[in-house]
């Protein structure tokens, strides 16, 4: 899968827990921006 596939897959997954329950997109995001931040990293690496 290539890098640039991750924003879209990042944003689904929030609009869709936003859709589901709002409290949990607070959750969502902080663990997309953790979780993005560092595969954002690996990908610069190489």
């Amino acid at each position: 899968m290539g890098g640039g596939a991750w924003p879209f897959l990042v944003g689904g997954a929030i609009c869709l827990v936003n859709s589901v329950n709002e409290r949990d997109l607070s959750l969502l995001t902080s663990y997309a921006e953790r979780d993005y931040g560092r595969l954002g990293q690996g990908s610069l690496r190489q």
